[in-house]
C-alpha cells in the first residue's frame, strides 16, 4: 500500500461506525433512530476521501474506498431486507480521478511482471476484526488466569 498514516487514518471514522452498525443490527433493542443518524454521519464521512485528490482511479486509496462503499451497501441491504430501519440513505457514486495520460513518456521495450491484488470481499471487516478481537480476548483471558 503506498497510503500514509494521514489517509489511511481519514478512514477511521467511517469503519468504526460501520462495526457498530453490523454489530448492532444483531441486537433485540434496536434503536433505528440512532442507527440512521449513524448512517447520515457515515455518508458526511465518505464523501470527504471521495473528494480528496489522492481517490486516484486503481489506487490504494480508491481500493480502500471501494471497500469502504460497498460494505456501507452490502449493511444497507440487510437493514431494508429485514425491514430494520428502512430508511437507511445511499452513499453517492465514487468519483475516482483518472490517470493522466502523459505522450511523452517513453515506454520502456522489457515486459514488466504484474501482480494482481486480492480484492477483498464485501464482508471484509467482520472477516477481518471478529478474528482479531477474538485473539486478544483469549490471550488476555490466559494471562489473567495465569497471573493468578
Amino acid at each position: 500500500m503506498d497510503m500514509n498514516i494521514k489517509e489511511i487514518s481519514k478512514f477511521n471514522d467511517p469503519f468504526s461506525i460501520l462495526f457498530y452498525l453490523y454489530n448492532a443490527f444483531h441486537d433485540k433493542n434496536l434503536n433505528c433512530e440512532t442507527n440512521l443518524k449513524l448512517a447520515k454521519d457515515f455518508d458526511q464521512y465518505f464523501q470527504e476521501p471521495n473528494k480528496d485528490s489522492n481517490n486516484i482511479e486503481n489506487s490504494s486509496y480508491n481500493k480502500l474506498l471501494s471497500t469502504l462503499s460497498n460494505d456501507y451497501n452490502n449493511l444497507k441491504k440487510i437493514y431494508v431486507n429485514e425491514n430494520k430501519c428502512p430508511n437507511f440513505q445511499s452513499l453517492p457514486e465514487l468519483t475516482p480521478q483518472k490517470i493522466p495520460v502523459d505522450n511523452s513518456v517513453k515506454v520502456s521495450e522489457q515486459p514488466t511482471v504484474l501482480i494482481p491484488e486480492a480484492t477483498p470481499s464485501s464482508s471484509s471487516i467482520l472477516n477481518t476484526v471478529i478474528p482479531v478481537l477474538s485473539t486478544f480476548s483469549v490471550i488476555s483471558l490466559f494471562l489473567g488466569v495465569a497471573y493468578k
